[in-house]
C-alpha cells in the first residue's frame, strides 16, 4: 500500500508520493522505504506519473517499463494527457516483455485473490447471522449463505462491465488456456469446507467473468499521468487499475479522470491510503463515517420492529411498510451528512484554487505525511512512510522537482546527470 496525491489548480499540478512498499511472503509482510513511485514521464514536457498499490506489470518493475517508454517517446509531445496514457497503455501491451509463464502465473494470481476475497465475506456473513460453518462440506444454512455469497458477487460483476480490452474473449476461452487452474484455486482455498459441485462449477465461471471485468484484484497496479499535453492550458489527471496481461490481453480500466477548465479551478485527488485526505477535505474520517451511516441505517430502520414489539403488532405487511419508510427516512438523513460533508470540502477547494506553487508542493508533502504519521502512532503495519517525493508540473516551467531522493550521492555521479540531460537541451 502507498499514499499519494494530486492537488490541481489553475497554476499546475502537485504530486507527492511515499516511499514504502509491503511484499507479502509466506513469512509474513516486509516493508522496503526506498521505492520509487513518481517519475517523468517525458524529460521534454510537462507530464508525470505516479504508481500505487503494486510496482510490477506481471513479474516485470513499472520503473522499468516507466523508464523505457519515456526513451522511445523521446522528443515527441502528445496533444492531451489522454494521448499519453493511450501512449503509454500501448508500451504497456505491446512492449512489456511479459512472458507465457509470467501470463499463467498471474492469471492464477488473481484466481488465488478473488477467491479468498469471497472465501472472506462468506466467514464474515456466517459470522454476522450465527450461522456455523460447517465441514468439510457446505451444508444446510452455511451453504445458503455460500449461495447469497455468489449471487452478490455476481451482481457486482455485472454492475461493473466487461473489460474493453477482453471483448470476445469468454470463460471457457480462459478455461481453454489455463486448464482446471481455477478450479484447483477453489478446492485449494475451500478446503477446509467443500462446496458443492454445482456450486464449485459456478463460482468458477464468476472467477472467469469477474478476470475480464472492470474489477481489479487486490494486487492491481495502480497509475495516475498528470501533467498538460501540448493543446492543453491547464493541468489533467487520468488514473488506471491494472491486472497485469494474460490471455494474451493486458487488464486495464480507468478509474479516474479529472481537469481544471472555469467550471473547475481546484481538485484533490488522493490514491491508495486516504484517511487524511479526506479527514482534511471533509472534516471526518472515512471509516468513522462508514460506521455512522451503515449504524445509523440499520438503527432506524430497526426501530420497526422494536415498535411492532412495544405496540403487539403481528402484521408482516405493517411492519414491512413501516421499514420501506424508516428506510426513506435513513436515506434522507444521510443525504443530508453527506451534503454538510461536500460543503466542507467546497470550501477548501475553494482555498486550493488561489494557492501558488510552492503552497500547493507543501499541502501535497503534508497530506502524505499526514497519512504516514497516523500509521506510526497506530499498532498496524506502516505500510506508508520513507522520503516523500514531490514534484510540480506548470505549462511554461514543465516537470520540477521540489523533493527527490537518490539512491547515491549526487556529488560524486556527475556524468549520471550529464547521460540523463542529454539532448533536452538542460544545462546542469
Amino acid at each position: 500500500m502507498t499514499a499519494e496525491v494530486a492537488i490541481l489548480n489553475k497554476i499546475g499540478v502537485a504530486l507527492a508520493a511515499d516511499s514504502t512498499v509491503t511484499i507479502t511472503t509466506q513469512g509474513g509482510d516486509k516493508t522496503y522505504n526506498t521505492t520509487n513511485k513518481l517519475f517523468t514521464l517525458s524529460k521534454h514536457h510537462p507530464i508525470g506519473i505516479m504508481i500505487w498499490n503494486g510496482m510490477l506489470l506481471n513479474s516485470v518493475p513499472m520503473e522499468l517499463i516507466i523508464k523505457e517508454f519515456r526513451e522511445s517517446l523521446g522528443t515527441k509531445s502528445k496533444k492531451t494527457v489522454a494521448e499519453y496514457s493511450a501512449a503509454f497503455i500501448k508500451h504497456l501491451k505491446t512492449r512489456s516483455h511479459v512472458t507465457k509463464a509470467d501470463q499463467a502465473a498471474n492469471f492464477q494470481n488473481i484466481m488465488i485473490d478473488f477467491c479468498r476475497s469471497i472465501k472472506d465475506q462468506f466467514l464474515e456473513d456466517c459470522h454476522a447471522q450465527n450461522v456455523p460453518v460447517t465441514e468439510p462440506k457446505l451444508t444446510g444454512e452455511c451453504s445458503k449463505s455460500f449461495s447469497d455469497c455468489l449471487d452478490r458477487f455476481e451482481r457486482m460483476i455485472a454492475t461493473c462491465g466487461r473489460n474493453e480490452n477482453f471483448k470476445g474473449v469468454s470463460a471457457n476461452a480462459l478455461e481453454k488456456n489455463y486448464p482446471s487452474r481455477t478450479t484447483k484455486v477453489v478446492k485449494s482455498i475451500f478446503a477446509m469446507m467443500e462446496p458443492t459441485r454445482a456450486q464449485t462449477k459456478r463460482f468458477v465461471k464468476l472467477l472467469h467473468q469477474a478476470a475480464v471485468a472492470n474489477i481489479s484484484s487486490d494486487d492491481f497496479t495502480g497509475i495516475v499521468i498528470a501533467g498538460y499535453g501540448s493543446r492543453e492550458h491547464y493541468p489533467q489527471i487520468v488514473s488506471h487499475k491494472m491486472d497485469g496481461i494474460f490471455a494474451n490481453r493486458l487488464k486495464i480500466f480507468e478509474t479516474r479522470k479529472s481537469a481544471i477548465s472555469r467550471d473547475c479551478s481546484a481538485v484533490v485527488a488522493p490514491f491508495a491510503r486516504r484517511e487524511a485526505a479526506n479527514l482534511f477535505m471533509e472534516g471526518v474520517d472515512y471509516d468513522y463515517q462508514q460506521e455512522v451511516n451503515e449504524s445509523a441505517t440499520k438503527l432506524i430502520i430497526g426501530l420497526a420492529d422494536l415498535s411492532a414489539q412495544f405496540y403487539g403488532i403481528a402484521d408482516k405487511k405493517k411492519i414491512a411498510k413501516l421499514k420501506e419508510s424508516l428506510a426513506k427516512t435513513a436515506d434522507y438523513y444521510l443525504t443530508r451528512l453527506h451534503k454538510m460533508r461536500i460543503s466542507e470540502a467546497n470550501k477548501v477547494l475553494e482555498a486550493i484554487q488561489f494557492l501558488d506553487k510552492p503552497e500547493m508542493a507543501i499541502l501535497a508533502e503534508n497530506i502524505v505525511s499526514l497519512t504516514a504519521l497516523k500509521q506510526k502512532v497506530s499498532l498496524e503495519t506502516e505500510t506508508v512512510g520513507g522520503s516523500i517525493d514531490v514534484a510540480f508540473l506548470s505549462k511554461n516551467d514543465g516537470f520540477v522537482w521540489i523533493k527527490r531522493k537518490h539512491y547515491f550521492d549526487k556529488d560524486l555521479n556527475p556524468f549520471f546527470f550529464e547521460r540523463y540531460l542529454s539532448g533536452t537541451g538542460v544545462r546542469q
